[in-house]
């Protein structure tokens, strides 16, 4: 099953808990035999960068206004965050970029659990989500 947000392919992501006496790894996610496996790429600065690019998903994919926001609740998952331990302040600098004036409040969690496009939970690791907040129900 391939998820797609317009034409940006969707990952569900995990990573290796740890490796087993027989060499073998065991994943923080569920893979069964025949799926298919990606090995994704990151760095520094694309984890320092990426809640904000997230955030900023979220408004242009779906037309909101800042305006009409009151706050944002930010998930954020803490592997990523312990890997980007010493520059917070920067993540913290690049979601303001994008929020402006608008309060936020960021949690870091171990194995999130989210919904995906079609409406399908799944249990993933370093993600990042994003709840935005409105007094207005006909902005959101």
């Amino acid at each position: 099953m391939k998820h797609q947000l317009g034409k940006v392919p969707l990952y569900l992501l995990s990573h290796p808990a740890r490796v087993l006496p027989d060499s073998s790894i065991s994943l923080f996610t569920h893979i069964q035999e025949n799926d298919k496996v990606t090995l994704m790429a990151g760095d520094q600065k694309s984890l320092i960068s990426r809640a904000a690019r997230v955030v900023e998903s979220v408004f242009s994919n779906n037309d909101y206004q800042p305006d009409n926001i009151n706050g944002a609740l930010i998930g954020f998952c803490a592997g990523s965050m312990m890997a980007v331990r010493d520059d917070l302040p920067e993540v913290h600098k690049e979601i303001k970029s994008v929020l402006g004036d608008i309060p936020f409040l960021t949690f870091f969690s171990f194995g999130e659990q989210g919904c995906l496009i079609e409406g399908a939970n799944y249990h993933g690791n370093l993600m990042i989500s994003v709840i935005l907040f409105s007094n207005q129900p006909s902005a959101l």
